[in-house]
């Protein structure tokens, strides 16, 4: 894309890279010699801070590692609620809708509400959730939901790039108030954020990596299929852009579905938030209902921004 309608003949490309050739085997030991090289620094880095605080205060380090434990159990575990009985059945079809919302209202309706845009961004969908489950006469308190969570501090976030864990909590569906769901939704993400075991799974990460294929994704599965809704959102580009001359008026995400019920993702682009629903049709029997409750919930909680 280009920030220009134009064509720019002359625009800089980065230089061709040299041309490899490698093998299966070959990348089998450029891997293992990368994890022997970084081995050091992590042992460094884990083993002698931990042997430091085993000496100064040994009680602490028993009981962090007991903290530890129970917080592992508490992300890697069940999730927090059981999954909707409405959203149970699962297939590997997908239905994607679509909807966009003027970002600058989302954002007032949330500072409305003392809470974050992400925070009023999952109270829509939460609302939008309820809607549906009364439409087929079901009544749910909570919903199984998971969401990344930054991990990067103040002093982090302007290096860029991505440092981010998952979460599940127990979406408060059932709460009507607009304004105290997003006060809720807030509360529980800040609480799943001081997890000690938040990055866990982050840090066996390269270990489940050597599994097969297979093994992952039986894993993987394991852990996303009693969702019933995973959300996210990200920035997009903040300012117009062209491709091909044709300006780009919405960008909307496709998230896969691994697993849960819907993966619905928003991504801000020039001042819309575009937002992209992937339903697994096998729980979600009437699709363009949900897409209608998802209008419905967004509406509920832009009317704080009036």
């Amino acid at each position: 894309h280009s920030r220009r309608r134009a064509h720019t003949p002359n625009r800089p490309q980065p230089p061709a890279p040299d041309p490899e050739s490698l093998n299966g085997l070959d990348l089998l030991l450029e891997q293992v010699a990368g994890d022997v090289r970084s081995t050091p620094g992590v042992l460094a880095r884990g083993g002698l801070g931990a042997a430091r605080r085993l000496v100064r205060r040994p009680d602490r380090v028993v009981a962090d590692a007991v903290e530890y434990a129970r917080s592992f159990q508490r992300v890697a575990g069940p999730p927090p609620v059981p999954g909707s009985p409405l959203l149970a059945a699962r297939s590997l079809d997908w239905r994607f809708e679509a909807h966009a919302v003027p970002f600058s209202d989302l954002r007032a309706a949330a500072k409305a509400a003392g809470g974050s845009v992400n925070d009023a961004y999952i109270a829509a969908l939460l609302g939008a959730f309820r809607r549906y489950h009364e439409a087929f006469g079901v009544e749910i308190d909570a919903l199984a939901l998971a969401m990344p969570v930054s991990l990067r501090g103040a002093a982090e976030a302007a290096k860029g790039g991505n440092d981010f864990a998952g979460v599940r909590l127990a979406g408060p569906v059932g709460e009507r108030d607009v304004r105290r769901r997003i006060h809720r939704v807030g509360e529980a993400s800040r609480a799943a954020r001081h997890e000690p075991a938040l990055n866990a799974l982050g840090v066996i990460a390269p270990v489940l990596g050597r599994l097969p294929g297979p093994v992952i994704a039986r894993l993987g599965g394991s852990l996303t299929a009693t969702n019933d809704l995973q959300a996210s959102n990200f920035p997009g580009i903040a300012h117009p852009v062209y491709l091909a001359g044709a300006r780009i008026t919405h960008v909307y995400p496709f998230g896969p579905l691994p697993g849960c019920a819907a993966m619905i993702t928003l991504v801000s682009h020039n001042g819309t938030a575009c937002v992209g629903a992937n339903l697994d049709p096998a729980a979600f029997t009437d699709p363009g209902l949900f897409a209608q409750c998802l209008h419905e919930g967004f509406a509920e909680v832009l009317e704080l921004a009036a």
